[in-house]
């Protein structure tokens, strides 16, 4: 029987950079690793640019020793028209 491979989802927090923007929902996996330059879009369909990409990781202190989180905030910028793309 042949199994099936699926590819692996990419966790990461998207973050706008204008508060009037802070409102949306963004996704919060992806299907390939987040890029600077790659687009974004929000459940209400407004697409932004991934402008910056921090690497950052939370230490969970436990029983037998500590374990680290990693986490990626993606910054995001709104971007001045909405080019022809599915940005999923």
């Amino acid at each position: 029987m042949e199994t099936q491979r699926t590819r692996p989802m990419y966790k990461a927090h998207c973050k706008a950079v204008h508060k009037e923007d802070k409102d949306e929902t963004w996704p919060n996996y992806f299907s390939f690793p987040p890029r600077i330059g790659d687009f974004v879009k929000s459940e209400s369909g407004k697409i932004f640019k991934i402008i910056s990409i921090t690497h950052t990781a939370k230490i969970s202190k436990g029983k037998y020793g500590d374990t680290q989180f990693p986490k990626a905030i993606l910054g995001l910028k709104k971007i001045p028209t909405n080019p022809k793309i599915d940005a999923a």
